[in-house]
Protein backbone atom coordinates (compact mmCIF):
# COMPACT_ATOMS: atom_id res chain seq x y z
CA UNK A 1 0.00 0.00 0.00
CA UNK A 2 1.19 3.63 -0.78
CA UNK A 3 -0.58 6.97 0.64
CA UNK A 4 -1.97 8.97 -1.91
CA UNK A 5 -1.46 12.88 0.61
CA UNK A 6 -1.03 15.80 -1.87
CA UNK A 7 -0.42 18.95 -1.02
CA UNK A 8 -3.20 21.18 -1.12
CA UNK A 9 -5.55 18.47 -0.93
CA UNK A 10 -8.29 19.38 1.04
CA UNK A 11 -9.40 15.65 1.78
CA UNK A 12 -9.81 14.87 5.19
CA UNK A 13 -7.85 11.20 5.37
CA UNK A 14 -4.97 9.96 4.05
CA UNK A 15 -5.83 7.53 1.51
CA UNK A 16 -4.06 4.25 0.79
CA UNK A 17 -3.65 2.44 -3.08
CA UNK A 18 -5.70 -0.51 -2.31
CA UNK A 19 -6.39 -2.40 -5.29
CA UNK A 20 -8.68 -5.03 -5.21
CA UNK A 21 -12.06 -6.53 -6.39
CA UNK A 22 -14.78 -5.86 -5.18
CA UNK A 23 -18.97 -6.39 -5.87
CA UNK A 24 -21.67 -3.13 -5.87
CA UNK A 25 -24.90 -4.66 -4.08
CA UNK A 26 -26.59 -1.89 -4.37
CA UNK A 27 -28.26 0.53 -6.00
CA UNK A 28 -26.99 -2.05 -8.60
CA UNK A 29 -24.98 -5.43 -8.29
CA UNK A 30 -22.12 -4.77 -9.97
CA UNK A 31 -18.47 -5.91 -10.48
CA UNK A 32 -15.97 -3.21 -9.20
CA UNK A 33 -12.37 -2.77 -8.43
CA UNK A 34 -11.36 -0.89 -5.43
CA UNK A 35 -8.57 1.95 -6.20
CA UNK A 36 -7.72 3.36 -2.25
CA UNK A 37 -9.57 3.52 0.79
CA UNK A 38 -9.23 5.69 3.74
CA UNK A 39 -10.53 5.90 7.30
CA UNK A 40 -13.62 6.92 6.33
CA UNK A 41 -14.21 6.18 2.35
CA UNK A 42 -13.65 4.12 -0.68
CA UNK A 43 -12.80 4.63 -4.10
CA UNK A 44 -13.84 2.43 -6.67
CA UNK A 45 -14.09 2.16 -10.55
CA UNK A 46 -16.79 -0.10 -12.46
CA UNK A 47 -18.09 0.32 -15.87
CA UNK A 48 -20.31 3.36 -16.59
CA UNK A 49 -23.90 3.18 -15.51
CA UNK A 50 -26.30 6.28 -15.07
CA UNK A 51 -27.79 4.35 -12.06
CA UNK A 52 -25.06 5.99 -9.73
CA UNK A 53 -25.93 9.32 -8.46
CA UNK A 54 -24.32 11.97 -6.16
CA UNK A 55 -25.64 11.40 -2.31
CA UNK A 56 -26.93 7.93 -3.36
CA UNK A 57 -26.52 5.09 -0.73
CA UNK A 58 -24.22 2.81 -2.03
CA UNK A 59 -23.59 -1.11 -0.01
CA UNK A 60 -20.34 -3.02 -1.38
CA UNK A 61 -18.93 -6.38 -0.66
CA UNK A 62 -15.40 -6.22 0.34
CA UNK A 63 -14.18 -10.11 -0.06
CA UNK A 64 -11.07 -11.38 2.53
CA UNK A 65 -8.18 -11.37 0.41
CA UNK A 66 -7.33 -15.05 2.44
CA UNK A 67 -10.55 -16.42 3.25
CA UNK A 68 -13.93 -16.63 2.13
CA UNK A 69 -15.46 -14.02 4.19
CA UNK A 70 -16.98 -10.73 3.12
CA UNK A 71 -16.90 -7.22 4.93
CA UNK A 72 -20.42 -5.12 3.68
CA UNK A 73 -20.13 -1.20 4.02
CA UNK A 74 -22.32 1.13 3.13
CA UNK A 75 -21.84 4.51 2.28
CA UNK A 76 -23.27 7.66 0.36
CA UNK A 77 -21.63 9.05 -3.35
CA UNK A 78 -19.84 12.09 -2.59
CA UNK A 79 -18.20 12.50 -6.04
CA UNK A 80 -18.34 10.59 -9.63
CA UNK A 81 -16.14 10.55 -12.24
CA UNK A 82 -18.08 9.69 -15.60
CA UNK A 83 -16.04 8.41 -18.53
CA UNK A 84 -16.58 6.64 -21.50
CA UNK A 85 -17.20 2.79 -20.61
CA UNK A 86 -16.13 3.48 -16.69
CA UNK A 87 -16.68 5.58 -14.39
CA UNK A 88 -15.01 6.23 -10.68
CA UNK A 89 -17.38 6.69 -7.53
CA UNK A 90 -15.99 7.91 -4.86
CA UNK A 91 -18.02 6.63 -1.12
CA UNK A 92 -18.15 8.66 2.32
CA UNK A 93 -18.40 5.63 4.61
CA UNK A 94 -19.44 7.60 7.51
CA UNK A 95 -23.44 7.59 7.37
CA UNK A 96 -24.54 11.04 8.62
Amino acid sequence: MTSNLLPGDNRNAIRLTWKRPVYILTPVKRLAQAINVSSSGILITTHHDDQFNVNDEISISIPHAITKVTTTVTGKIIRINRHNDWIQIAVNLILV
